[in-house]
C-alpha cells in the first residue's frame, strides 16, 4: 500500500470512529484530525494509484455505451452543462470500514455522476486527474411566500463550473469538503475531460431504510431554485462497482 493512501486510511478511521452510530454529525465540520485529513489527502497524487494512466483512459473508451444526449431543459444546469452519456464512470473501492469508506471514482470524458445527496455524511475529496463541471447546492430556507411543492428542497447554489487537477501528477490543491449543511452537500459531476477523483464518505450510505440511502434529484428554476427527489436512479445513468485490485483489468 502507497504510503500516502495507508496515511489516508489510518487518519480517516481515527477521524470518524463511530461515525455511523451518530445520528447527527457536527455540521461545521468540528472534526477532530479532519484537517490532518485534508492535509493527507492534498499529497496523494494519480502516480499513487497503479495503471490510472493513459493507458488506462484508451481502455476507458474500448466499449462505449449507446449515446444519449441528455439535456437541461428547466434545470438549474442550464445549456452550459449538457453532456453526452456515453461512457459510464467506475467506482473502486479501496477500503469499506463500518465509519468510512474511502473510493477511486474514474470518470471517462463524457461521463456523469447524476445529482445525488450525501444525507449526514462528511465527504473528502481529491482531484486526481482531469477537470469535472460541477454544480452543487446547499439546503436552505424557503422564502416566506413561496409556494414550493411538498416534496422539494429549497436549495443556494455554491458551485458551478469546472474543478481541475492542477497538473496529472501534481494536483495538490484539488481538495473538496462537504459537510452536512456546507460545501455543497447535492452535487452533480460531468467530466470534461477524463477524470479521477478520491473520495473518503464518512459514514457510508446505508441504503436500508431510515438509515442513509444516496438519493437522486432533478433541479428546478421556477418559482425558485430548489431540488425534487427522483424515485430511483436516474434512467441511462451507469455506474460500475469493482474492487480496486481490478483497475487493470476492468474492460468497459
Amino acid at each position: 500500500m502507497d504510503l500516502h493512501l495507508g496515511r489516508i486510511q489510518r487518519i480517516a478511521s481515527g477521524v470518524f470512529r463511530g461515525a455511523a452510530q451518530t445520528a447527527t454529525l457536527p455540521s461545521g465540520g468540528d472534526f477532530r484530525g479532519l484537517e490532518e485529513l485534508v492535509d493527507a489527502m492534498r499529497k496523494v497524487r494519480v502516480t499513487d494509484f497503479h495503471d490510472l494512466s493513459e493507458a488506462c483512459w484508451k481502455q476507458l473508451g474500448a466499449t462505449p455505451l449507446p449515446v444519449k444526449q441528455v439535456g437541461s431543459g428547466g434545470t438549474a444546469s442550464g445549456p452550459s452543462l449538457r453532456f453526452t452519456q456515453r461512457y459510464r464512470p467506475v467506482a473502486y473501492s479501496l477500503w469499506e470500514l463500518p465509519d468510512v469508506d474511502v473510493t477511486l471514482f474514474v470518470l471517462p470524458a463524457g461521463s456523469c455522476l447524476p445529482l445525488h445527496d450525501h444525507p449526514d455524511m462528511v465527504v473528502v475529496s481529491k482531484l486526481l486527474y482531469g477537470t469535472l463541471n460541477v454544480e452543487s447546492f446547499d439546503r436552505t430556507e424557503a422564502e416566506v411566500g413561496v409556494t414550493l411543492p411538498d416534496d422539494a428542497i429549497a436549495v443556494r447554489r455554491v458551485d458551478h463550473g469546472p474543478w481541475t487537477a492542477e497538473d496529472k501528477s501534481d494536483a495538490g490543491a484539488s481538495v473538496r469538503v462537504l459537510l452536512p449543511n456546507a460545501g455543497g452537500n447535492y452535487h452533480e459531476l460531468h467530466a470534461v475531460t477524463n477524470a479521477a477523483f478520491l473520495d473518503v464518505l464518512a459514514p457510508p450510505y446505508e441504503p436500508y431504510p431510515g438509515q442513509r440511502p444516496c438519493t437522486y434529484y432533478t433541479s428546478q428554476l421556477s418559482p425558485r431554485v430548489h431540488l425534487r427527489p427522483l424515485p430511483g436512479i436516474p434512467e441511462h445513468h451507469t455506474c460500475s462497482s469493482l474492487p480496486y485490485e481490478e483497475l487493470s483489468y476492468v474492460q468497459f
